[in-house]
């Protein structure tokens, strides 16, 4: 998975995700973000699950 605006991986994504504890939400922001391919929405949904398991939600 490529982010569009910084070339990298998985490492930039994680880092459109933020994780509001006092609130108990998270919150994801891709603008200028492309899926090129089924295994990059699949690497997004296995990024976001172990982001709430690794906060005590999953």
């Amino acid at each position: 998975m490529v982010d569009t605006d910084t070339g990298s991986s998985l490492g930039a994504l994680d880092r459109r995700i933020t994780v509001h504890t006092a609130l108990q939400i998270m919150e994801a922001n891709f603008p200028d973000f492309a899926f090129h391919h089924v295994r990059d929405v699949d690497d997004l949904c296995n990024l976001i699950e172990q982001r709430i398991k690794e906060y005590g939600y999953g």
